[in-house]
């Protein structure tokens, strides 16, 4: 035994420990809505694993492993190269050591987590050491390549009306083109498409993905990214990354600068998540050209 067990929560937006929450014996009771949140164990094999929240809320999967020697965080494994960030880890550094050390007084009980990785990787992607190394920036993030690239759009021909002869009667005027069903058309041509990348672990949109036209080659990465699409007429879909491709899993409406009529199959988007993809849109529609 190099050290007593604990466990504790922590909120990995405002880095802070909930300190009602630490335990130096295992909790299987353990369980929270707010997806900010992670759950930490340090057991007495100096195993450190990290807990987050996974089918819309419901459960807990294992995202990072690691190893505590002395006071650093070694040998870190994680699902996702984009978190825990290496910000991130260096602050756990620094919390897990000071917090698991109260337990010495306490005459903490030996325990031992036996939890792997939620998933492996297909031959085809990284592995979780790999991953660990470019979020590191040992090994370079691999770019997305696009599956096809998109027709250039179609061009109108120019052409020069003919000149009726001097002769020619002149023709009657048309009739008004301006009524209900044209005001409508007009009312939503005047909108534009929208789609972008948002990274819900650092809360923004991702850089370079924003787009006006579609572009089926842009795809989530990450487990915290979901892609959001907005039509000219104001008809919004959230999309995730599947196994056979890309899932929608929340509709909306954009209307009088709000997304209204929200239907969702399951946990996510949570109402965190919701305001942040509607934050985002508003301010990536106001820059829109």
């Amino acid at each position: 035994m190099s050290g007593p067990f604990v466990c504790f929560r922590v909120n990995r937006t405002s880095r802070a420990i909930l300190t009602e929450t630490i335990k130096y014996e295992p909790d299987p009771m353990v369980s929270f809505t707010n997806p900010f949140e992670w759950f930490i164990v340090c057991d007495s094999a100096d195993k450190l694993v990290i807990r987050a929240l996974e089918n819309g809320r419901q459960t807990l999967a294992v995202i990072a492993i690691a190893q505590l020697r002395g006071l650093r965080l070694e040998v870190r494994r994680q699902v996702d190269h984009a978190m825990p960030t290496t910000a991130l880890w260096a602050w756990l550094e620094d919390v897990v050591f000071s917090t698991r050390e109260l337990g010495q007084t306490r005459g903490a009980p030996e325990a031992f987590d036996a939890a792997e990785l939620s998933s492996a990787p297909p031959p085809s992607q990284a592995s979780p050491e790999e991953v660990w190394q470019m979020a590191a920036g040992m090994l370079p993030i691999p770019p997305v390549r696009p599956s096809f690239v998109p027709a250039p759009p179609p061009t109108r021909p120019s052409f020069v009306p003919a000149t009726p002869p001097p002769s020619a009667p002149a023709a009657p005027p048309a009739a008004p083109l301006w009524g209900p069903v044209a005001a409508q058309a007009m009312a939503a041509a005047s909108g534009r498409y929208l789609e972008f990348l948002f990274d819900h672990a650092n809360v923004m949109v991702i850089a370079d993905t924003v787009r006006y036209v579609p572009d089926p080659s842009l795809r989530p990465s990450g487990r915290y990214q979901m892609k959001l699409a907005c039509d000219p007429q104001g008809q919004v879909s959230i999309q995730c990354a599947g196994d056979d491709g890309m899932i929608v899993i929340g509709l909306a409406q954009w209307r009088d600068s709000a997304l209204c009529d929200r239907k969702q199959q399951g946990g996510e988007p949570d109402d965190f998540q919701w305001i942040a993809l509607e934050d985002a849109l508003r301010a990536e529609l106001s820059r829109a050209p």
